[in-house]
């Protein structure tokens, strides 16, 4: 008898087994491709993290007004495209020719409201989302933008849910950035050493959008051949510290003078690397001669001779450089942002002796000018065809100041940072 027991209880587990098979390789397949669907997923929520955080940061250094109304009157949607991309592409888990990836960059505005999505947005995606894309590559970021969305998905051919009636599947994440104003930095290093005279009623450069400030031109003030540049290896407090050499001064002279090549021209292709205050709420740079003598801001030389035609050319060079350029303009072409420096009193007749000399206010006598109190710090974007010989013109943008503190509000003109809210 119990031979022929044992005998039914093996057949049994036969048949048991052949009746669980199925359930049991439904659940290794659920196991399998669900464990690779959670995988797809991080890599995802990586991409789109990382892409809407550069998106956000190319935008926060290109607003030009947000006086009730936030203007991107230099940066395209296809531009905000390019940087998301660069950074969804490399976070991606596992990519094969039998993946389908889909990407989508929409525009907020600070309510939460789609402003539209980038031109090159997957279009399958954006109509099964319900929303439109911007009519061209070329579009200007649509004005009241505070925040960008980035959605990555892709879909793959299953290992084992086949067999279950799931030959594909399907995963998405989504990420957004806000555009958060700050305080613009009070230190800052990697500068031109270009400046502007902000009393000039001529050509004046307001924080505006699409507003254009000519740095020098033949007859640029104050006096035609002061071409707004500063000696960056020689900088003092205005009366009586010692003056200050920076390792990087190639023609060693002092005080403010014409031999300013190679100088110029090295800082502009390499970038200064030295440090610059400027604290412009400091009411002290601001409120007029007596006070300007206690202003704590960098002071530097300045170069008065005509300079154009070589710094046009490393200026030029800069812009082409890949290190450097930014983007194209289908139209103004190659550009990069720079930080340049305003500056509203000045000293001129320092004595070497005791490095002291007197306050110049201006206008008269530009060329005695020696060294100049900086007193606000803002972003420019020069193209290619806004520099040469005779005129070195740039844009007005904002810029990324990524260790600022995030205040609410609109994005601001003078520096914003990036922060997470998705």
């Amino acid at each position: 008898m119990r031979p022929l027991m044992r005998r039914r209880a093996s057949g049994q587990a036969v048949v048991l087994f052949a009746l669980l098979l199925p359930v049991l390789l439904g659940m290794l397949a659920l196991a399998i491709d669900l464990g690779f669907a959670m995988a797809q997923l991080r890599g995802l929520q990586n991409a789109a993290d990382a892409g809407a955080m550069a998106g956000a940061k190319i935008m926060s250094a290109s607003v030009t007004q947000s006086q009730g109304t936030v203007v991107y009157a230099h940066l395209t949607n296809q531009s905000v495209q390019v940087k998301v991309d660069a950074l969804v592409a490399p976070n991606r888990l596992v990519t094969l020719p039998t993946f389908a990836h889909a990407t989508t960059v929409q525009f907020r505005d600070c309510g939460g409201a789609s402003l539209g999505y980038t031109a090159s947005s997957d279009a399958a995606l954006v109509a099964t989302l319900g929303g439109t894309r911007l009519a061209s590559p070329t579009t200007i970021v649509p004005n009241s933008t505070c925040s960008v969305k980035v959605r990555s998905q892709v879909s793959f051919p299953s290992f084992f849910a086949g067999i279950l009636g799931y030959p594909t599947q399907t995963v998405a994440a989504q990420a957004a950035a806000r555009i958060a104003p700050t305080t613009a930095p009070t230190q800052i290093t990697g500068v031109w050493p270009m400046t502007h005279w902000t009393a000039d009623t001529v050509a004046p450069c307001p924080d505006e959008a699409g507003t254009i400030c000519t740095f020098w031109d033949s007859n640029s003030p104050p006096g035609g051949n002061f071409k707004e540049t500063i000696n960056m290896s020689r900088y003092s407090d205005l009366l009586g510290a010692p003056q200050v050499q920076h390792w990087a001064d190639y023609d060693r002279r002092w005080p403010g003078n014409t031999g300013q090549i190679p100088d110029l021209e090295q800082w502009i292709r390499f970038g200064w690397r030295g440090t610059i205050f400027v604290d412009e709420t400091d009411s002290r740079c601001q409120t007029g001669p007596s006070a300007s003598l206690a202003c704590p801001n960098s002071k530097f030389e300045v170069y008065n001779g005509g300079n154009g035609n070589n710094l046009a050319s490393m200026m030029r060079g800069y812009i082409n450089d890949p290190a450097n350029l930014e983007g194209t303009d289908p139209v103004k072409g190659n550009y990069a942002t720079v930080t340049v420096y305003f500056w509203r009193y000045g000293e001129q007749d320092i004595i070497p002796r005791t490095n002291v000399g007197t306050l110049w206010s201006g206008p008269s006598s530009p060329n005695s000018i020696q060294r100049i109190i900086l007193q606000k710090v803002r972003r420019y974007r020069f193209y290619i065809s806004t520099v040469n010989s005779s005129s070195v013109r740039g844009y007005f943008v904002s810029f990324y100041n990524g260790a600022g503190t995030p205040q609410n509000g609109p994005p601001s003109t003078v520096a914003n940072t990036v922060v997470m809210t998705e």
